[in-house]
């Protein structure tokens, strides 16, 4: 039977919305001291009208602009003093668990305990062959990587690593109710599930509808969590928010075409709108948002809600729209359903 959300403050409460998180892809733009600033700018605003959270991605070798999210993560917790710091996602394979152990717990007391270690494989479809090549791994035993690395960080926080006992200072064993798996595939959400770990959930599933794809996912999860642990389900979602959704095409071609650095992966080829729904992006006014967002069969279960704006860090808009996001979206988006929009799937195996 799938686990109810309970009334607890690790996840939303009861009749409450889900926890309002920002989600930053640091970009390759050449200047990443511009960049970096701009986001540490982001979540001081971000905090301030009352983000609960503030997660970056990490990438190797230049797949992305952030190869070392902990260490990001040190210098913002010193700009903050309340939202919680996240990694979406570490991945595991290009680590060693005892040194990710206590460098996460270094960044934990530096923050007040507001860390929250999200875990992956890497992202499929060769976004990371780069990584596994530099690393001299196989990218074929990802999955193997993953569990092994994941099992015997579990095991170092906890005070034990390949049966000996590992002593960590500053002490961690803490950070393993902090953990999160990134995933999409039913059988490391239902793996998340049973370990009683948070489910990470990307912007866009890789066939058919996102929302419909990653509730599949979601009853998975849910079917192998322990009935004593709260579901901690967090979903990325991009938004552009703006007076309608003509404004909203508009200002995103203004940046596409201003600042090709930070789009180079976009295709306009077709069009900006059928750029912006082809890559589940809501834009428009707010309430197209809170429509995209209530149509959103996953976006209605997630306890908490990870969003990005597809805009320069330092563009004034982006701003805006956080605020927008904390004080016209966020309150009206509802509480997580507590029953699954389809039938839970069987309890599935490895």
């Amino acid at each position: 039977m799938a686990a109810a959300i309970p009334d607890d403050p690790s996840a939303a409460a009861d009749g409450a919305p889900p926890r309002l998180g920002h989600f930053a892809v640091p970009p390759l733009t050449g200047d990443p001291h511009r960049d970096y600033r701009a986001i540490i700018d982001l979540a001081v605003h971000a905090e301030s009208v009352g983000f609960d959270s503030f997660w970056v991605a990490e990438g190797h070798v230049a797949t992305n602009g952030l190869p070392a999210a902990l260490t990001f993560l040190a210098a913002l917790s010193q700009r903050t003093a309340s939202i919680r710091l996240g990694t979406a996602v570490i991945a595991l394979a290009f680590e060693n668990p005892i040194a990710l152990a206590e460098t996460a717990a270094v960044v934990d007391v530096l923050s007040d305990g507001r860390l929250e270690l999200g875990l992956g494989k890497s992202n499929r479809g060769g976004w990371a062959s780069p990584a596994f090549e530099a690393f001299d791994l196989d990218e074929g035993d990802r999955d193997a990587l993953f569990a092994a690395a994941l099992d015997r960080l579990r095991g170092t926080l906890s005070g034990r690593a390949a049966d000996r006992a590992v002593e960590l200072y500053p002490r961690a064993e803490h950070l393993g109710e902090r953990l999160w798996q990134a995933t999409s595939r039913a059988a490391t959400a239902a793996a998340a599930g049973r370990a009683g770990d948070g489910l990470q959930l990307h912007r866009k599933a890789a066939e058919g509808d996102t929302g419909a794809a990653q509730a599949r996912l979601i009853d998975a999860y849910l079917a192998e969590l322990p009935a004593s642990s709260v579901p901690r389900i967090a979903v990325s979602r991009v938004v552009l928010p703006a007076r309608d959704r003509a404004e909203a095409l508009a200002l995103y071609r203004r940046y596409a075409e201003g600042s090709p650095a930070y789009y180079r992966r976009a295709d306009l080829t077709r069009g900006v709108e059928e750029h912006l729904v082809d890559a589940n992006i809501a834009f428009g006014s707010v309430d197209d948002i809170l429509g995209s967002l209530g149509a959103d069969a996953t976006a209605r279960r997630s306890t908490e809600i990870l969003f990005s704006i597809p805009l320069p860090f330092d563009a004034p808009e982006y701003r805006d729209g956080l605020t927008t996001l904390a004080r016209d979206i966020h309150p009206h988006l509802g509480s997580p359903e507590r029953a699954p929009a389809i039938p839970v799937l069987p309890r599935v195996a490895g």
